[in-house]
């Protein structure tokens, strides 16, 4: 079920999902996709773990495991200071995706002489249950380029995490080696891809 609004917990796995608005793009040229990962790193990589991402021209997909930002605030209050752990974790993630966004859609925005929203608002979140729904969304992530059309296999397609997990990128927040362990190893981890199952699409 996807989800608007459900708290971002900490230590647990969620697919981040969104599209541009009507039927702008997100990115036009190849130094959009990167400036878009920069952009992640710079505003994310503090509070999220990341196992996949895809980005597509209108849309893009990314599996998190969201961070305990929680043990970090925790030694800069008092103990007369009242703090929801949940609560907490949730606002300053998701402030975190905020400022992302906005510093996405601002920069894009000047290059394109364009003006307003970029993003639909309230990015798509759905909580992966379990590890069957974790290596199910991982392959749906790697493989939406071939699901739409867009190359033939999913190495041919560079704005993935495919191709830096099977070359052991050791990009330091892409957790590669942890991925690789849900599937076994390499191997297999190719194999489970080039089986296009029929995973549910998803609706964004």
């Amino acid at each position: 079920m996807i989800d608007y609004r459900s708290s971002l917990e900490p230590n647990k796995f969620y697919h981040i999902f969104n599209h541009a608005v009507g039927n702008e793009n997100l990115f036009v040229e190849d130094k959009n996709y990167i400036f878009f990962l920069n952009k992640f790193e710079k505003y994310m990589v503090e509070f999220v773990d990341v196992f996949a991402y895809c980005l597509m021209p209108n849309h893009f997909h990314f599996l998190l495991r969201v961070k305990d930002v929680n043990q970090k605030c925790q030694t800069a209050l008092k103990v007369s200071d009242t703090f929801n752990n949940r609560s907490s974790n949730y606002n300053v993630v998701s402030n975190a995706f905020k400022k992302f966004f906005t510093s996405y859609t601002n920069s894009y925005n000047k290059v394109y002489h364009k003006r307003g929203s970029l993003f639909q608002p309230r990015f798509k979140r759905r909580l992966i249950g379990d590890e069957k729904h974790l290596l199910n969304t991982i392959i749906y992530i790697h493989t939406n380029p071939v699901s739409h059309g867009f190359v033939s296999r999913n190495a041919d397609w560079p704005y993935s995490s495919y191709n830096r997990i099977v070359e052991k990128d050791k990009t330091r927040w892409l957790k590669s080696d942890e991925v690789i362990e849900l599937f076994d190893d390499i191997s297999n981890f190719i194999s489970c891809h080039n089986r296009i199952s029929a995973l549910d699409e998803i609706e964004l």
